[in-house]
């Protein structure tokens, strides 16, 4: 069976990803992706296994580790602690 995946609309991109996270739904049981990002959005996709290079050795990581999952956190916490008004 062949699968695509396109976003023909101009949509936000949670949107993107929300639809990207039901089409991986699709593929439970064969399917596998590999993909580069900074979205703890995309991180989240259940059963995820997510890996981060460091000093040049790939290693896993779990999702609440990720320094982006810990940025995006503290920032909708308090966003105000962010910037220098």
């Amino acid at each position: 069976m062949k699968l695509t995946w396109s976003i023909k609309t101009r949509k936000g991109f949670f949107f993107r990803a929300n639809d990207f996270i039901n089409f991986t739904k699709r593929l439970e049981e064969n399917g596998q992706f590999i993909i580069a990002t900074h979205s703890p959005i995309l991180m989240a996709i259940p059963n995820a296994e997510i890996y981060v290079i460091e000093d040049e050795v790939i290693k896993p990581i779990a999702f609440y580790e990720v320094e982006y999952v810990k940025l995006t956190r503290d920032f909708l916490n308090n966003p105000e602690r962010f910037y220098d008004f």
